[in-house]
């Protein structure tokens, strides 16, 4: 589960711009890195129940780290 902290939880703010997610592990379909200047983060590629595709940018301290702990996850 991906969710917003304090103080975006407010007003309603995580579900009015998509900031919270629960994915089952075998709807996550990719993980790519995606570093840029300041941080380094993560691409999700998940599908949702209805077969729609969707994605969202992550930002971890250790991607590669954060890659293999998911990686048992999808599996399930």
């Amino acid at each position: 589960m991906v969710e917003p902290h304090f103080p975006f939880t407010l007003l309603f703010l995580p579900e009015i711009f998509g900031m919270e997610y629960r994915i089952p592990g075998r709807n996550i379909l990719a993980i790519e890195d995606r570093p840029s200047l300041l941080t380094r983060g993560v691409q999700i590629y998940f599908r949702h129940a209805t077969g729609d595709e969707e994605s969202f940018v992550l930002v971890v301290q250790a991607a590669d780290h954060f890659k293999q702990a998911v990686t048992p996850i999808r599996d399930l």
